[in-house]
């Protein structure tokens, strides 16, 4: 569960259960995107959303292996998710993963020739909204574009999971 008081934590930043690492074990990325979307809404959930469609458009050909994939789908649903979370959802996590993969990928996506001032404006959202230390720490890091390292146990705490989207997150991160 997620808390953005001074007086809880953030204990990870995007939703994980068995089933999705039981899909992402069989590389099933079409039935792992329909369960997170048919769950009901957290900010969690929605923050994995948008990582998995933005990482799947990214890297899909390279994990995918023998499943079929369409880089276009996940490239079109990344950029939906991305404007319906700039239009309606206020959450810091929901804002990192927005700025993080449009500061990454943005230049991909027609709409977004102001990939860079929405990314700016969303990583402030995030940072200027939390109260927890690790997570403002994170933010800190990665907006610097600097390359400076996140420590180890920071890390572990916002990226606990042994899901695709955690261990890209602890490797960048390292």
């Amino acid at each position: 569960m997620f808390y953005d008081r001074a007086d809880k934590m953030i204990t990870q930043i995007f939703y994980c259960d068995d089933k999705i690492r039981d899909l992402e074990k069989i590389r099933d990325f079409k039935h792992l995107i329909k369960y997170l979307e048919e769950i009901p809404f957290s900010e969690e959930n929605y923050a994995a959303q948008i990582a998995y469609f933005w990482f799947l458009y990214c890297e899909g050909d390279f994990i995918a292996e023998k499943v079929s994939y369409d880089w276009k789908f996940y490239q079109r649903k990344w950029a939906e998710k991305i404007q319906l979370a700039i239009n309606r959802y206020q959450d810091p996590k929901i804002s990192f993963i927005v700025a993080y993969s449009l500061e990454i990928s943005g230049m991909d996506i027609d709409n977004y020739s102001d990939y860079e001032n929405i990314s700016e404006k969303c990583y402030e959202f995030s940072r200027k909204t939390t109260q927890d230390r690790n997570f403002s720490r994170l933010i800190e890091v990665l907006s610097s574009h600097r390359g400076i390292q996140l420590e180890k146990d920071i890390r572990e705490k916002l990226f606990p999971n042994d899901t695709l989207i955690d261990k890209y997150f602890l490797e960048v991160l390292s």
